[in-house]
Formats: C-alpha cells, sequence, structure tokens
C-alpha cells in the first residue's frame, strides 16, 4: 500500500520537523508549507489524505483559506482538515468547524495524542476504502461527486460515532436518525460500500479512543467508563 500523504501548512519550521518525525516510522510522508501560498502549489500538483493548518499565517487566515481548498485539490477530492493554533476563542472554532474539519487541536499539544488522531483517522480511511486512488477520478464528474458524497458520508457517520463512545444506549437506531436515514439504508450502505456493520465500526472507535485514553495516562477504570 502506498504511504500516506499529509500536508501540515505552519509557519514554525520546529512543528512541522517535530509531527514529521513523529509519524516517519508509520508509512506516513509529510509535505511541509511554511505559509499558505505555499499550500497552494502542493495542493495544485499532489494530492492529500489529511491537512494540518494553522490558523494564523503569515500570509492570511487558515479558517478562510481552508474554505477554498475544495478549489484547489487536485482532482477535486476535499481532504479532512486538522486544524492547530493558539487561537481558542469559540468564534473560530465554530467557523472553523463549519468546514470539512475533524480537529481542533489548541497549541501547546501533545505531540503523541496528535500522532495517534493521525494514525487513527489513517487507519479508519484505509479500513473502509476512502482511500481513493488518483486514476480513478479523472475526466468523470459524476464519479468525482459520488465518491466524495460517499466520503463526506462515511465521516459523518464517524463523528456521530464518536460524539457517542460513552453513550451505553447509543444504537444503530439512533445513528440512522442522526444521519437523517432510514436503519436499512444505512446498514446497506455499510455492508455493501465497505463491508462492515455498525456494531463493527462503532467497536473501532470505542477501541480507538480507549486507546489514545491509555496512551495521555487514564486508569483502566476511567478509560472503561468514558469508552463504554
Amino acid at each position: 500500500m502506498a504511504d500516506s500523504q499529509i500536508l501540515i501548512v505552519d509557519d514554525h519550521p520546529e512543528i512541522g520537523e517535530l509531527i514529521e518525525a513523529a509519524l516517519e516510522h508509520n508509512n506516513i510522508q509529510c509535505t511541509i508549507a511554511y505559509n499558505l501560498q505555499q499550500a497552494k502549489q502542493y495542493l495544485k500538483s499532489s494530492r492529500f489524505d489529511l491537512i494540518l493548518l494553522d490558523v494564523r499565517l503569515p500570509d492570511g487566515d487558515g479558517v478562510e483559506f481552508a474554505s477554498q481548498i475544495k478549489n484547489l485539490v487536485q482532482e477535486k477530492l476535499s481532504p479532512p482538515i486538522i486544524f492547530l493554533t493558539a487561537k481558542s476563542d469559540l468564534a473560530t472554532r465554530l467557523d472553523a468547524y463549519q468546514l470539512f474539519t475533524l480537529d481542533y487541536i489548541v497549541k501547546p499539544f501533545s505531540i503523541r495524542e496528535l500522532r495517534l488522531k493521525i494514525l487513527n483517522l489513517i487507519g479508519l480511511i484505509e479500513a473502509y476504502s476512502l482511500d481513493i486512488p488518483n486514476g480513478e477520478m479523472r475526466g468523470n464528474d459524476v464519479s468525482q461527486k459520488t465518491l466524495n458524497e460517499k466520503k463526506d458520508r462515511m465521516y459523518r457517520l464517524l463523528e456521530i460515532c464518536e460524539d457517542n463512545i460513552s453513550n451505553y444506549d447509543f444504537t444503530v437506531d439512533d445513528l440512522a436518525k442522526q444521519m437523517n436515514s432510514s436503519v436499512r439504508t444505512l446498514q446497506r450502505f455499510l455492508n455493501e460500500k465497505y463491508n462492515t456493520s455498525f456494531s463493527e465500526v462503532f467497536k473501532k472507535c470505542k477501541m480507538d479512543k480507549a486507546k489514545l485514553y491509555l496512551e495521555k495516562g487514564y486508569e483502566i477504570k476511567r478509560v472503561s467508563s468514558l469508552c463504554g
């Protein structure tokens, strides 16, 4: 399998180098841009599975830039975004989450925690066949739209599952309701597109979150409580 590709956009060289070093043994290739102009050039010429994006950059605002990414990326795919920033105000966070944002991490952050977040995300992309080959998208606008919609739907599903990890009563009916779907349609989507089920997806979310808590030093009893 080809290495996963991550674009790091941050004007502090030590941050990009730290993240790159943390991921060097995980088959993840990091490209570092120190400003938005560099990031634009990389996005136009290469394909990325994930973008780590600072909010404050020398030549512009990262949140505003994120809204333009869909018009820059190769093959019209929109990679998910994790914001890395010193700005923690609610207004900025809400603006960020209006976009294709998976997480918003405030500096200074734990590199161990960020590494696990990245690995968990990349693992989910690979596990559920979200890593679309470059050639599959060329010259077919209908296919581009369909694959993007499938990708967005799966990310939304995973986001809902993660939000309900500690909810012992959460069921596939609850998931379907939050996704404005019928249970049958949702189960068919998971089975036909990803050869999996709600229970398997929810179990993986719980396990990934538990690994993250254990890595942060939580006691097993506490992890069990938090992850159902």
